[in-house]
């Protein structure tokens, strides 16, 4: 076995949830819908579909508890062979809530069942039509006892001593870019519902945060660049205000290692210059001295769009240089949408041409746009 692979798989638990959930529904039979089978479209062409014999709601919460389980594992670890890649370290915590859902989820059971004839009798009596359709097809209350069921395994493995790279050698040296996609889909998720578009966030916008940052410290032993960005992530907590809303350069300093976090790329380049060398204020937090310069404003969505080339990839076909001191080195012709113009800063190098249309203008026309000619953008979080 490779010797890194072997120390990866000494520091993690698999965890694997296995559980059931009754659908409370069964096919449907020509019978349901009194037809007859000459009726009835050719089985090659289109099939019946099913019929819900229990109110879907009363099972809502089995599959509220099974969400939960799941939220819990990815808060804490990595998605590995069908379950979760835990860190050992936070084993005991990660099982020690899987016992209460368990445990939630029998009582949730036995309720359900203890109360399954009226349940059902209650769905006949909204829907009456349906009642010998309904009544046809419940099954017996503890055969849907055995359909409902909780329970995981926590085990540590080892790969098999052969030759060739196993599938499990191959599957843990993937752990790494398994967890910073799922770090760029956190951090995308927070960008979007926390930050973007606002002026102003509360204390609470760094919860988060916190998450992804307690996240990548356990399973910080995947790969070195781990460590320089708990770093980054500390140096600009460090910033946030102790108490009031997190505003100006705060927020787009917060707002800059959220862009960084939701990019597996700029993951990896900012982990990687911070090991060559590079200081994480100067990456963060560079310095606008230059106060003649002109600004424009461009939306967070914008950006992102640019940035990742998930919705506007025409308006915005750049490849960023440096995070979070995003760079358009020497762009000719480039244009942007007025319409979202507004809030972060962009500061227009010396030499450049920008032309934009006034609000009122804006209104009046249909698409203005903000032309960057021969120049160099840099926007500063």
């Amino acid at each position: 076995m490779i010797p890194i692979v072997e120390q990866v798989l000494s520091e993690i638990i698999c965890i694997q949830v296995t559980s059931h959930i009754w659908s409370g529904r069964k096919k449907l039979v020509p019978s349901d819908l009194k037809l007859s089978q000459s009726e009835l479209p050719p089985a090659d062409f289109a099939s019946l579909g099913s019929k819900k014999i229990c109110n879907p709601a009363s099972l809502t919460i089995f599959n509220t508890l099974r969400k939960r389980a799941d939220t819990f594992m990815f808060k804490h670890g990595v998605k590995f062979l069908g379950g979760y890649a835990i860190p050992v370290a936070k084993a005991q915590e990660v099982c020690k809530e899987l016992d209460k859902i368990r445990t939630e989820f029998d009582a949730k059971t036995d309720s359900f069942i203890n109360s399954f004839d009226k349940e059902i009798n209650s769905w006949v009596t909204k829907h009456p039509t349906w009642e010998s359709s309904i009544q046809a097809a419940v099954p017996q209350a503890e055969s849907v006892r055995k359909a409902l069921s909780f329970d995981y395994q926590a085990f540590q493995i080892k790969s098999a001593d052969v030759a060739s790279v196993s599938g499990l050698e191959r599957a843990a040296t993937g752990l790494t870019a398994q967890l910073y996609q799922e770090i760029a889909q956190q951090a995308s998720l927070y960008w979007e519902k926390s930050l973007a578009g606002n002026d102003k966030v509360g204390p609470k916008a760094i919860r988060p945060l916190l998450t992804i940052r307690s996240k990548l410290e356990g399973l910080s032993f995947l790969d070195t660049r781990v460590l320089p960005l708990l770093d980054s992530i500390d140096f600009i907590l460090s910033r946030m205000p102790s108490s009031g809303p997190i505003q100006g350069q705060d927020l787009h300093a917060l707002t800059g290692i959220a862009l960084i976090l939701a990019d597996e790329g700029r993951i990896i380049a900012h982990g990687d210059k911070i090991l060559a060398g590079q200081s994480i204020d100067g990456l963060l937090l560079p310095s606008i001295s230059n106060s003649s310069t002109n600004e424009a404003h461009v939306t967070s969505e914008a950006l992102v769009d640019s940035e990742f080339g998930s919705k506007q990839e025409s308006v915005m076909e750049h490849q960023i240089k440096e995070p979070p001191v995003l760079e358009i080195a020497d762009f000719s012709n480039f244009e942007v949408p007025a319409a979202v113009l507004n809030p972060l800063t962009i500061g227009i190098a010396a030499g450049s041409n920008v032309a934009a249309e006034s609000t009122a203008e804006q209104e009046a026309a249909p698409q203005p746009v903000v032309s960057l000619a021969q120049g160099n953008v840099g926007i500063f979080l």
